[in-house]
């Protein structure tokens, strides 16, 4: 399985995880009456859930593919030193 497809699965897995199962179990928690107390409505914690999981998966995929660069790098300077 290639790089892309391997980060786009991970990219895939982790929102299906961290945003669409919480926004579940917030609105569960809502439907209860559980942010009755506090007087905060639902759509406020799903933008704050969206708003958050998405700058952390940008965010996790800008290192996968640094870390994928620094590597490749790296291999690519001890090859060259290696052969000369």
């Amino acid at each position: 399985m290639s790089f892309h497809k391997k980060i786009l699965l991970s990219f895939l897995i982790f929102h299906f995880v961290f945003t669409f199962s919480v926004l579940v179990f917030e609105y569960l928690l809502a439907s209860s009456g559980a942010y009755d107390d506090y007087g905060i409505h639902f759509s406020l914690v799903a933008v704050f859930q969206i708003a958050l999981m998405s700058a952390l998966s940008v965010a996790l995929v800008v290192i996968a593919y640094v870390y994928r660069f620094v590597r490749s790098h790296t291999r690519q300077r001890r090859q060259r030193a290696i052969t000369s």
